[in-house]
């Protein structure tokens, strides 16, 4: 059995860290410690509740977004900011955030 939590990190840390992407740009949005893969698509990860990257959101430069894993999206979610730091928002993905 694929173990995914060990070849998302191991995805993870094969990928660039990027300070903006023509994606983020279009959209006007900073990365916030995103990364990018080889064949250029921006990387948001997704943690479960104890913080550990288990998935990715994958977005190619015309705004196409996949998952790394279609196993491990469920409970999973990206978050910007620290908690405490105002009101919480949940949106369906990051573009509508």
């Amino acid at each position: 059995m694929l173990n995914y939590e060990t070849t998302a990190k191991e995805f993870w840390e094969s990928s660039e860290p990027i300070d903006t992407s023509p994606y983020l740009k279009a959209k006007k949005i900073k990365s916030h410690g995103y990364r990018i893969t080889g064949s250029g698509d921006l990387m948001i990860p997704m943690h479960d509740a104890n913080g550990v990257i288990q998935n990715y959101q994958l977005v190619d430069g015309s705004g196409g977004k996949l998952f790394f894993s279609d196993e491990d999206v469920i409970g999973n979610y990206h978050s910007l900011g620290k908690q405490g730091d105002g009101p919480i928002v949940i949106c369906l993905d990051f573009e509508s955030g």
